[in-house]
């Protein structure tokens, strides 16, 4: 079984928190708190190339919120290169590309899942994801990826084609369709607006740009507390 299930009793909401500093990270937690949220992934866009400052935010917040789930997706840094960092104590590691695309073969992919899957660490693994060269719009496509990355990653994470944009109903609902029994995570453009079109297909919602406050890094209460309770309500 999936470490996902074993933890999630329900679908998720894990917003994206655009890490500016540990204040910036607080204040946005205490957002996700008072809103219900499952937990959150932490970015780090302003220096992507220094993981190690927020690996240390990360487990600052763990430390201040036990149980508060926290996952980290380390921008700019490989599957090769993850394993050199101490992530243990972190809750979820995300990774926009997990190394498989339908032009090379999965042994990337599978000495990463050999590594962790002996952490505790949850793997979101970025299949058919934006801005890598395993995307994909087209259903059948990304639904081939789905079943050749299955066995290498907790959870199946995908996206539309970029920061903000949309998937195609149809390539989650063939992505959903081709797994056997890992969950399904759609990490861009999803809103209040559509998040009934991805609720029969998708268990874990990690969102960002339509639930900030508009023109800043910052979490809205009301709009975060509000998709919270409309995919809580679905299950």
């Amino acid at each position: 079984m999936s470490k996902y299930y074993q933890i999630f009793r329900q679908k998720t909401l894990l917003p994206v928190i655009h890490v500016q500093n540990l204040d910036h990270a607080l204040r946005n937690i205490e957002v996700c708190l008072v809103a219900g949220t499952d937990g959150t992934f932490l970015i780090d866009h302003n220096t992507p190339d220094q993981p190690e400052n927020l690996l240390r935010i990360a487990k600052e917040i763990k430390h201040r919120f036990p149980n508060f789930w926290v996952g980290v997706n380390m921008l700019g840094i490989g599957l090769r290169k993850i394993p050199d960092f101490d992530i243990q104590g972190v809750d979820g590691i995300w990774v926009d590309d997990c190394g498989i695309n339908l032009y090379s073969n999965t042994l990337q992919a599978e000495v990463f899942w050999r590594i962790i899957a002996e952490w505790k660490t949850m793997y979101f693994g970025g299949v058919s994801f934006k801005y890598t060269s395993g995307y994909s719009a087209d259903s059948k496509v990304s639904a081939d990826l789905a079943k050749l990355a299955e066995p290498f990653m907790d959870v199946i994470t995908t996206s539309g084609p970029g920061t903000g944009m949309s998937a195609p109903v149809d390539k989650i609902k063939a992505m959903k369709e081709a797994l056997h029994e890992k969950p399904l995570a759609i990490a861009s453009g999803v809103e209040l607006s559509n998040i009934n079109d991805y609720l029969p297909w998708v268990d874990s919602f990690l969102v960002a740009t339509s639930i900030n406050k508009p023109g800043t890094e910052n979490l809205d209460l009301h709009k975060t507390t509000k998709l919270a309770e409309i995919i809580h309500t679905a299950d």
